[in-house]
Order: C-alpha cells, then sequence, then structure tokens
C-alpha cells in the first residue's frame, strides 16, 4: 500500500486517502503531510471537493 500512496503522489495526485476499517482510521496524505483521522473526526477533501465532508463515525458504523 505504501509503495502505492508514494506513486500517486509522485504522480501528482493531490490527495489520498488510505481508511482502515478493521481499525477504524483514514490516513490522509498530501505532498507535504499526513494525518490520521479516527471515527470522532470528519473527514474533507480541502480545494480538491470543496465542501466535502464525511462523519467518520458513519463509515465506521
Amino acid at each position: 500500500m505504501n509503495r502505492k500512496v508514494k506513486r500517486y503522489l509522485e504522480e501528482g495526485v493531490g490527495l489520498v486517502w488510505v481508511v482502515d476499517y478493521l481499525n477504524q482510521f483514514v490516513d490522509v496524505l498530501t505532498a507535504h503531510s499526513t494525518q490520521r483521522l479516527y471515527s470522532s473526526d470528519t473527514l474533507t477533501a480541502g480545494d480538491i471537493i470543496p465542501g466535502f465532508g464525511l462523519k467518520l463515525e458513519t463509515l465506521f458504523a
């Protein structure tokens, strides 16, 4: 998975979400940062999808 994410970012993909359903977290990766979100957080897409928001408790319910 890490190789795929690295390649996507090197190829210019602006945002990658890696969802770990079993452990109930989402890693949000860009070329410059990594953030881990948990079920109490809201997943957004920044400038890529303005206005998008998903409460992760909904995803992991």
